[in-house]
């Protein structure tokens, strides 16, 4: 979190800005400062609401390292700057901050971790450099509530030709697999004690690479990770598709250099929310409803987003009336809160958004007893004022919302969330 604060006597604009986690889809990493994944906590690396990484560490002759900086250069990718502390070797003492240690992760359906490590000293140096990691495969809003429950088995094996760690998790039909392939420079990388470990030497300005290439299996399809290094990430098929999006979403000339920034940075943190769902005909982009917490399709959150930014993208709007319509209750579930979409009277449509009549009643009242900076209707879907300017070919596919709401719906935009 950084905050900007206006200069006295000045036109500045206060606001703050939240940096995510390296992030693409549905796979999100949220790790500490120095890209460590503590144990317990609520970090680690998620996949499809998974968490396939729950403890992650780097160690240098079993010491830690310092950090020095971090940040994200892209919403899919990080880079962190670490230095070495004091530890003994074979060949004698190694004096801290001599090694430079350069973490880098970009995630694209999997993760690919770069690990370069310079010797900044004038003498040749020698040590072993351990990743120590493991995953719980918890539900992610397990670990949210910080309650745990052990389901199913998990199992892992490590193949010493092929430099790959394989973890797999099995609870009946449910499956998740993580295959971790170690690509350094040097000699292989030894496995013993949940540990893959390196022996490095580095003689003066020398340095060492190694890739970690984290392909994720969601027991039909593998989601594999980048295999290009984050150095080539503007070549990638992500920057590719973020340039894409840049040249699709609404363009501003302005002589307020401010606003411009501000404009330009919320476009590429739009960017950042999408999420690519199969839909009707194509692939769709639809806004994620949070990060990290909540990558996946929320109806509610979803149109809100679509309809607040129509003017800016309006395929958001395509995608998440396409996609919600072809997943609506067909029939009445009160575990998953699902109800049937058909108004009284007539027939069910084929895009029309379920509304939970409960949940409506519900909202307006708490409508009505809010301030009025403060009302904002809590409602499950409701999209009937986006078709109007989605274009000609939206007009007779109907989506169904109860009439009243649409007051609420309209007000959306001009009430203090």
């Amino acid at each position: 979190m950084r905050n900007v604060p206006s200069a006295k006597g000045s036109d500045a604009i206060s606001f703050k800005v939240q940096v995510g986690p390296p992030h693409q889809g549905q796979t999100v990493l949220v790790s500490e400062p120095d890209g460590q994944v503590t144990w317990p906590s609520d970090k680690g690396l998620y996949f499809l609401d998974t968490r396939v990484i729950s403890s992650w560490s780097l160690f240098a002759n079993g010491e830690p390292w310092d950090l020095l900086n971090d940040g994200a250069i892209t919403y899919y990718g990080a880079r962190i700057f670490q230095t070495n502390r004091a530890f003994l070797t074979e060949g004698g003492p190694i004096e801290a901050r001599i090694l430079g240690l350069t973490l880098s992760r970009h995630i694209g359906g999997g993760m690919h971790e770069d690990i370069d490590i310079s010797n900044n000293s004038g003498r040749a140096v020698r040590f072993n450099l351990e990743i120590a990691l493991r995953g719980d495969f918890a539900d992610i809003f397990e670990v949210k509530s910080g309650r745990i429950v052990r389901r199913g088995h998990i199992t892992t094996s490590w193949n010493e030709v092929d430099q790959q760690w394989r973890l797999t998790y099995r609870n009946r039909d449910f499956s998740r697999e993580v295959l971790i392939t170690a690509e350094a420079t040097g000699d292989k990388g030894l496995y013993a004690n949940g540990r893959i470990s390196f022996d490095i030497s580095l003689n003066p300005a020398e340095t060492w690479h190694c890739c970690l290439l984290y392909d994720l299996f969601d027991g039909q399809t593998k989601h594999a990770s980048p295999r290009h290094c984050i150095a080539e990430s503007r070549a990638s098929e992500h920057a590719e598709s973020l340039e894409a999006w840049q040249h699709a979403v609404l363009k501003i000339r302005t002589s307020n250099e401010k606003f411009y920034r501000c404009f330009t940075q919320g476009v590429a943190d739009m960017a950042a929310l999408r999420l690519p769902i199969n839909g009707t005909g194509q692939m769709v982009f639809i806004p994620a409803a949070g990060l990290p917490w909540f990558v996946a399709l929320f109806g509610r959150d979803s149109l809100i987003v679509s309809l607040q930014t129509v003017l800016v993208y309006p395929d958001f709007a395509r995608g998440a009336l396409d996609v919600l319509g072809a997943n609506q209750a067909q029939e009445r579930d009160d575990y998953r809160d699902a109800e049937h979409g058909s108004a009284a009277g007539r027939r069910q449509m084929r895009n029309e958004v379920v509304v939970d009549v409960r949940v409506i009643r519900k909202s307006v009242q708490q409508h009505k007893s809010r301030p009025a900076a403060r009302k904002v209707p809590d409602i499950k879907a409701s999209a009937s004022v986006l078709h109007p300017v989605l274009g000609e070919s939206w007009k007779d596919r109907a989506v169904g919302v109860r009439h009243d709401l649409v007051p609420l719906i309209l007000n959306l935009g001009n009430r203090a969330v």
